[in-house]
């Protein structure tokens, strides 16, 4: 079951990573970076996506992502991760981008709600978020931001906990 890569991706893209204003060539403070990481995108409001950009700037720091010429970077590729940008986060900053990102929405829900549009029934998209534990989640949610599609791809563990929950679901009877 390949769904998750699909919903995760959906999640970067919907978080917001698109319009982005042309600003200076350097010296951007917090309020650039969340402009350009903001926006409302399919899922989330504008305040939820602004919300979710600042979690990450703030966890990111706006030193660090100066450093890296992010501002450029996510002009050049507004729906890249921290790593297509080149930033790369700690784990503890992975916790607490988790952590802030779901003060801006209920990513459980979110995560369930895009599977249920994205091709599985309701009933399969609960009982399959309900056999995905907090930690698998938030290893997901986190590494779809900070390394895309190709991280998802790169741990088996993600693809495994989504193909386990699915034959849970299966051989429960629900579909």
């Amino acid at each position: 079951m390949r769904t998750y890569k699909r919903a995760a991706g959906l999640l970067l893209v919907m978080a917001g990573f698109g319009t982005v204003a042309c600003s200076g060539d350097s010296g951007h403070d917090r309020a650039d970076y969340v402009t350009a990481l903001g926006g409302a995108g399919e899922g989330f409001t504008e305040e939820e996506s602004t919300c979710a950009a600042g979690a990450m700037v703030d966890v990111v720091g706006v030193d660090a992502l100066e450093d890296a010429d992010a501002f450029d970077k996510i002009q050049e590729n507004p729906d890249g991760s921290l790593s297509d940008f080149g930033v790369e986060i700690s784990d503890e900053q992975g916790s607490q981008l988790y952590a802030g990102l779901n003060e801006c929405k209920d990513l459980r829900a979110f995560f369930q709600e895009t599977l249920a549009t994205s091709g599985l029934t309701p009933e399969l998209a609960q009982c399959v978020m309900d056999k995905i534990d907090e930690p698998t989640l938030e290893a997901i949610i986190v590494t779809s931001f900070t390394e895309g599609d190709a991280g998802l791809d790169a741990d088996p563990e993600l693809s495994a906990a989504f193909e386990s929950a699915g034959t849970e679901c299966a051989t429960a009877g629900v579909s």
